[in-house]
């Protein structure tokens, strides 16, 4: 029997394609874990990719970072792929497992680094019916980017949904384990009324209840059909103000859709009613001032939005995808309704405004869900438990 490595023995490489300054949920997500994993004496470091210009090799709130530049153009993936072998190699003896948050075809190149570098490798797949899309298609990415993953050690999923997308795959499937998104409860709470008065005036938003939506401004995420639909049942939501928080979106073609969408709010005269906020690095500050969050998204893994609403206490009005069927139990945490329907919208968001009661004894059960299975430190404890197994010989 294996003796069982100290927390502190064992070093994780983490490769993000987004990270700091440039945001996404999974870095986020990263990040959360390292400085979660940093209080057991796990040591992380990163990798992620940046074409601007920032430093090389530069320390992030005490991570060290190490960044590489993608191709730009078509098969830019090969300039990708050589310079995080050039970058990994040169670290091998600061690491002892690649923890690739996604899965996708680029990130995919992982499983045989690792296995060049005689290291462990891990992936997560991050996003249903996109990280392994390639493969479901059958398309020559999907054909690379199915012998990569073939090397990688083990595949976490955040959700039931991925776990069976996952198992229809060519893939080893007694390497998948699924571990869920954590949240940092002690950064996500809930604020007591006067609080939540204090932030309203912090934040220069109006004092009517208060819908918020937290994330990029992109069409997966659905926010013109929430605009629309707000716009359309004006009356239902009449009492309501809603605030929508996140950056403009990276994509070309949905770089316009933040002012698309304050000219709808504009032209139907709600200007005043629909509110548009840049993303906040305090953005716990926003769930904790609002009194309802929605989630209108088409697609995700496990949406960080979600879960860090829920920790606030937060009642949730969600789309039924993948992962928010596996934090909600519609009607007793949360609710839930069909993509794009707006009549299932409207009946749940109805449910939920109703009553300042009903959604308080929501948000409190919300929460302690979030406490008692997604917090962060028992999310990092399987972590840790997985690591220690790979490190021990055990891949499965």
């Amino acid at each position: 029997m294996h003796a069982m490595k100290p927390a502190a023995d064992i070093k994780i490489c983490a490769f993000s394609y987004y990270f700091p300054p440039h945001f996404s949920g999974a870095g986020l997500y990263a990040f959360t874990l390292a400085k979660e994993f940093a209080k057991k004496g796990v040591r992380f470091s990163f990798v992620t990719v940046d074409n601007s210009g920032l430093p090389q090799r530069d320390v992030y709130q005490g991570f060290e970072v190490h960044r590489v530049a993608d191709g730009e153009k078509k098969h830019g993936e090969f300039v990708l792929w050589w310079n995080l072998w050039r970058t990994f190699s040169s670290l091998r003896d600061g690491f002892d497992i690649i923890h690739a948050f996604g899965s996708t075809y680029r990130n995919s190149v992982v499983g045989p680094i690792g296995k060049i570098l005689g290291k462990r490798s891990l992936t997560t797949v991050s996003l249903a019916n996109n990280d392994l899309h390639p493969m479901a298609a059958g398309t020559t990415a999907g054909r690379i980017q199915k012998r990569f993953l073939r090397c990688v050690d083990r595949y976490v999923s955040l959700s039931r949904q991925i776990t069976e997308e996952v198992r229809s795959l060519p893939l080893d499937f007694s390497k998948a384990i699924e571990i869920p998104q954590g949240v940092d409860t002690s950064r996500f709470y809930p604020a007591d009324a006067e609080e939540r008065v204090k932030l309203r005036r912090q934040l220069e938003l109006p004092s009517e209840p208060l819908a918020i939506y937290v994330g990029v401004l992109d069409s997966r995420k659905n926010v013109k059909w929430l605009v629309e639909t707000w716009i359309k049942y004006r009356e239902v939501f009449s009492g309501w103000c809603l605030a929508l928080v996140g950056p403009t979106s990276r994509d070309p073609w949905d770089a316009g859709l933040r002012e698309e969408l304050r000219s709808l709010a504009s032209q139907a005269g709600l200007q005043d009613k629909i509110l548009f906020r840049d993303f906040d690095p305090h953005v716990e500050n926003f769930y904790r001032a609002a009194d309802l969050f929605v989630l209108p998204s088409q697609n995700e893994g496990m949406p960080n939005v979600v879960v860090e609403a829920m920790a606030c206490g937060l009642p949730c009005v969600v789309t039924s995808i993948s992962g928010t069927t596996d934090l909600i139990q519609s009607g007793k945490s949360g609710k839930l309704f069909a993509v794009n329907s707006e009549e299932s919208f409207v009946d749940a968001m109805q449910s939920v405004m109703s009553s300042s009661e009903h959604r308080q004894q929501i948000g409190i059960h919300a929460r302690a869900v979030m406490v008692e299975k997604f917090s962060t430190a028992h999310v990092c404890a399987r972590y840790l438990d997985l690591y220690r197994s790979m490190l021990n010989g055990n891949s499965r």
